[in-house]
């Protein structure tokens, strides 16, 4: 099966995207820990970070959905797509809207290109 992923520019099994999911929540969840626990940090490398964090929960939101949308996740994958869940959902409150927003749109954008990219090859893919 051909899905599309917010980390890679070429289709994926499901499987990938769903490890990417959790993998990444984990890595955002990590780091905002990190980066709130380092408040002394200079305010240039604080913001970097935030972005960084934001940028990585527009990804799993996109793969979340790509997963949930797929109606195939099995027991095992389900676990971890809420895992992934929880652990976002538990970060973006400490993140300012405007950042969130321009991540999510960053990711929106990154991922119509590649469906137009993907559409000049003549690649089929699953839509979620």
């Amino acid at each position: 099966d051909n899905w599309p992923s917010p980390w890679r520019n070429e289709l994926r099994p499901l499987g990938g995207v769903i490890h990417g999911t959790f993998v990444f929540a984990a890595a955002a969840a990590s780091l905002c820990f990190l980066s709130r626990s380092n408040q002394g940090t200079d305010p240039i490398k604080a913001g970097a970070v935030t972005r960084r964090v934001a940028y990585l929960i527009a990804q799993v939101e996109v793969g979340r959905g790509i997963c949930i949308g797929s109606e195939m996740l099995l027991p095992h994958g389900n676990t971890l797509i809420v895992a992934a869940s929880r652990s976002i959902n538990s970060i973006v409150p400490y993140i300012p809207d405007a950042v969130l927003t321009a991540a999510r749109y960053t990711i929106a954008m990154r991922m119509h290109n590649k469906f137009s990219a993907w559409r000049e090859q003549g690649l089929k893919w699953h839509v979620a």
